[in-house]
């Protein structure tokens, strides 16, 4: 079955064997499935996926561990599944989550960096800048000041 542009190949599925009594032609269902995908990848996939939206993970190798693959395996099959760089969401989940740190406490810069995984706040204030254009600072009076209204939103995307 040749693959669809991306990580999606189509299956028919359901054919009815008769011809229905209207005349018309069987009906069928259209599928669409991850292309070369075992059960057991979604599953670790979706693990992943779940993981970086509830806890926050600080590294693809933490990930990785966490599925019982290697990090260079899990960014291929990631790659493979969503079409977007394992990398890429992590940074853009962690700066998401920066950003709502910004705008609801009034926790200083540096330890917002240290708590979404940055060992040092200038890495921080870098990443922060490229994804939102501000930084962190100006990013929060900004906000404070009624300038930007949907700040976590203008995440800029990395994939």
């Amino acid at each position: 079955m040749p693959a669809v542009r991306g990580s999606l190949s189509a299956r028919v599925t359901g054919v009815e064997s008769a011809v229905p009594s209207n005349g018309s032609t069987p009906s069928a269902s259209v599928t669409i499935l991850p292309a070369k995908t075992a059960p057991a990848t979604e599953r670790r996939v979706r693990r992943v996926l779940e993981k970086i939206e509830t806890q926050l993970p600080r590294s693809v190798r933490e990930l990785a561990r966490d599925v019982q693959l290697s990090p260079a395996h899990l960014r291929r099959l990631f790659q493979q599944e969503t079409g977007r760089h394992l990398s890429h969401v992590l940074l853009e989940r962690k700066l998401r989550h920066a950003a709502h740190l910004l705008v609801n406490t009034d926790m200083p810069v540096k330890e917002i960096a240290f708590a979404i995984g940055y060992g040092h706040h200038s890495s921080f204030v870098r990443a922060f800048e490229r994804g939102f254009g501000h930084s962190p600072k100006d990013f929060r009076s900004s906000v404070a000041n009624g300038v930007q209204e949907q700040p976590i939103a203008k995440v800029a995307n990395f994939g």
